[in-house]
């Protein structure tokens, strides 16, 4: 099943992310986007580690970036100019 939504990276790393959304992400293959500090659309290929719901009723996930280590070191480097940019705020 195809699915789209909203969320709120709440931390970055080299390795993947941690998502906050309002729905659970469903398990396989993700393609995030994102919008870097130039406002161009990029896209993240990626993969659920694990889903949580919070006692406030909202979903966080474990997301690990999947490609190669060059792909993966160019999406990271553009998602955490565009987090700093945006002042800690990057909608996925």
């Amino acid at each position: 099943m195809l699915s789209q939504g909203l969320g709120k990276a709440l931390d970055i790393s080299k390795g993947g992310m941690l998502l906050e959304t309002m729905f659970p992400v469903e398990k396989g293959a993700l393609s995030l986007m994102a919008v870097d500090k130039d406002q161009s659309l990029f896209e993240m290929k990626a993969e659920l580690v694990y889903c949580n719901k919070t006692p406030s009723g909202i979903y966080h996930s474990g997301i690990k970036f999947t490609g190669t280590d060059s792909q993966v070191t160019e999406s990271i480097t553009k998602l955490i100019k565009a987090y700093n940019h945006s002042k800690k705020m990057l909608l996925v």
